[in-house]
């Protein structure tokens, strides 16, 4: 699943050629969410440092990709396993999903699993996505990228329908369009909407 994961991240954690400084944070980046700098030692053990101011405008896109891989490895993979063991009904395509909506927030991976264990439904499953355990101001943010791995999980939007958006395409739909009465939209109008947000 590594081709669906990495075009996944590539939208959602917005990859660009040249870095940028965005609101609130004290670094450029070129995306994929690298905060931290990834390296494996001597003995094959791969370590995880704090990034060095201004560093990491520096890096390639394909050191990037390496070092949202080693991200992967060292922290959302793990916390995966351990979020979906003892669920047998959580499918392939369902942990794809969660390792998008993990990406920067790996513990709310465990609450969303356990969550589409006990679904009855897409609905059910889809709504798993809404669970976030973060500061308030970042809330509606991730709800825009959780619609996205939502729809992604119950099969509304495939892994080329990512790669279809316009760049940055989650931030500019409307959370009024795909939320509503505190549970994701996923009706055929409101996927297309999303869709071709511009």
């Amino acid at each position: 699943y590594w081709d669906h994961i990495a075009v996944g991240l590539t939208e959602l954690e917005t990859y660009r050629d040249v870095s940028k400084q965005h609101g609130n944070e004290e670094r450029e980046t070129n995306g994929l969410g690298c905060t931290w700098h990834y390296k494996y030692d001597e003995k094959g053990v791969l370590h995880r440092y704090p990034n060095k101011l201004g560093k990491t405008k520096k890096w390639t896109k394909d050191y990037n990709y390496d070092q949202a891989r080693r991200h992967l490895i060292y922290e959302t993979m793990p916390v995966l396993r351990n979020a979906v063991k003892d669920k047998p009904n959580i499918t392939g395509q369902y942990m794809v999903a969660l390792v998008l909506a993990g990406y920067q927030r790996p513990s709310d991976m465990k609450h969303i699993a356990a969550k589409i264990s006990k679904a009855k439904n897409d609905q059910e499953v889809a709504d798993a996505f809404l669970f976030y355990s973060g500061q308030d101001k970042w809330k509606i943010g991730t709800w825009k990228r959780r619609w996205w791995c939502a729809a992604y999980a119950i099969g509304a939007i495939t892994i080329d329908d990512f790669l279809n958006l316009s760049r940055d395409g989650f931030s500019l739909i409307n959370i009024n369009r795909v939320m509503q009465n505190g549970h994701f939209v996923m009706t055929e109008d409101v996927i297309e909407y999303a869709k071709n947000a511009k």
